[in-house]
């Protein structure tokens, strides 16, 4: 979410919008997704709507420094 529009509660409704849709769907066990190690304010965002870091990819990014990220489920 941009900036201008965060706490505003728009990247927690996307969310609950795809964990409904993979409700429906029914044959969707898990959700991934991976962040930037330094990345707090996003950890904290998804942490906050029930993920949990699960593990690290080392050297995940070719582009950005840190290039490791938190994989989170």
């Amino acid at each position: 979410v941009l900036a201008k529009y965060r706490q505003l509660g728009l990247g927690t409704m996307m969310l609950q919008h795809v964990f409904k849709l993979c409700e429906r769907d029914g044959s969707i066990d898990s959700i991934y997704l991976h962040v930037q190690i330094n990345n707090e304010t996003a950890l904290s965002f998804y942490k906050k709507v029930g993920f949990q870091i699960v593990s690290t990819a080392t050297e995940y990014y070719r582009r950005l420094e840190p290039c490791d990220a938190f994989v989170l489920e």
